[in-house]
């Protein structure tokens, strides 16, 4: 789906700068005989033309783009600042947490489920609370727990029935025994919980998943939500034995869950470094367990894999780009430069290692200089289609 948005905004933006291209051919025939006009002036004029001309020459090496325009495609810049940045090792990892601190909460009835207005993931819930309700009228086959309340109904009357005939000895005890049986039987197979049709959490905690949705049907024992005792998980990085010395210089860390494309800081939740092994521990299977607790905000899942980048102490400053700003062109690396008011400048770049999203540049660019960070795909397109966008004409 992304590389659908980016094959239709690249689309929309050729066409839109194809349309608005300046300097028509018009507008060249008539700056032409502009030129002829001025030779006829005396050489003071002629010298003044030339100054003006070479004034508004933008080069070739130049993309010219006014600022509305700019505004319009989302081009945005920053000035370059050094920067103290992280050293960074990248490694897998998993979410970990007690069992014994979760439960799941499971229909008990079959029906149609309807949870609570509040219920989302990441709620909070006491314990004992209802989280929904699960109805089976107007489903076919009925309601398993009327008939369950009919057949105990039935076998009580019977039981009632035959225990004054006992004590006439009219009946035999074995007769009575079975009947005892049979309204046993159909009190075990009625759930009083199940017929009340309501969802109820067994411990307090946060809601960690939803298994199902509102006016679903379920089934006696579908899982409809996970409950996290506590708010706190651990993530444990797995640092390869051969990167042991840098143990001690481990801050903190980003992770991304397997199932999203977002990563998460480790400071953002709140979280903080538990323990690392120390670096004269046995590393188990060539790895070295470094752990982070943080604060469960309801949308982690206990056992999920992550991707962890590790953060160590932050290294001398320099400087570096969010990823938005780097264009990769047949294996090298540019940025665009934001040269005046409507021009930029397309830059080679060498780049260094990662962290935190942003890639460290190590050669290429220089403090101060004014930097695209958003839209440089848009810039790009403008440099690839030769074209001038609407709005420039050589009278500034």
């Amino acid at each position: 789906m992304n590389k659908l948005k980016t094959i239709a905004l690249t689309f929309i933006a050729i066409s839109y700068i194809g349309m608005m291209s300046g300097c028509s051919s018009a507008d060249k025939h008539h700056d032409h005989d502009h030129d002829h006009e001025m030779h006829d002036h005396d050489g003071e004029d002629h010298d003044d033309h030339d100054h003006d001309h070479e004034k508004h020459d933008h080069g070739d090496d130049e993309i010219v783009i006014e600022p509305s325009d700019a505004e319009k495609f989302g081009i945005k810049v920053e000035s370059i600042v050094e920067q103290p940045f992280n050293d960074v090792i990248s490694v897998t990892g998993q979410i970990i947490g007690s069992s014994s601190n979760e439960a799941v909460i499971a229909a008990t009835t079959p029906g149609i489920l309807t949870l609570k207005g509040n219920i989302l993931i990441g709620s909070e819930v006491k314990a004992h609370t209802t989280i929904g309700t699960i109805t089976a009228q107007n489903i076919s086959g009925g309601d398993p727990n009327n008939a369950a309340r009919v057949a105990i109904a039935s076998a009580k009357r019977q039981l009632d029935r035959l225990e004054p005939l006992l004590r006439e000895g009219i009946v035999t005890q074995r007769e009575y025994d079975a009947a005892l049986a049979e309204y046993e039987a159909a009190k075990a197979a009625y759930s009083p919980s199940a017929s009340s049709g309501t969802v109820i959490s067994p411990i307090a905690g946060v809601i960690t998943q939803l298994f199902v949705s509102s006016g679903q049907y379920v089934e006696v024992g579908t899982p409809i939500a996970s409950v996290a005792r506590n708010s706190t998980l651990v993530i444990r990085a797995d640092l390869p034995e051969k990167n042991r010395q840098m143990v001690g210089q481990i801050k903190t860390a980003l992770f991304r869950p397997s199932y999203s494309n977002e990563w998460i800081s480790i400071d953002s939740l709140g979280g903080k470094l538990t323990q690392v092994a120390p670096a004269d521990a046995i590393a188990k299977a060539g790895f070295i367990p470094v752990y982070f607790t943080i604060k469960n905000d309801g949308s982690l899942t206990n056992g999920t894999y992550v991707d962890v980048n590790l953060l160590g102490e932050g290294s001398a400053p320099a400087i570096s780009l969010p990823a938005d700003a780097i264009v990769e062109q047949q294996g090298n690396y540019f940025a665009y430069i934001k040269s005046g008011d409507h021009s930029y400048e397309k830059r080679r770049i060498e780049l260094g290692e990662s962290s935190g999203g942003r890639r460290k540049v190590v050669s290429g660019l220089k403090s101060g200089e004014q930097v695209v960070v958003k839209g440089a795909i848009m810039v790009k397109i403008a440099e690839s289609s030769g074209t001038v966008p609407e709005g420039h004409t050589h009278n500034h």
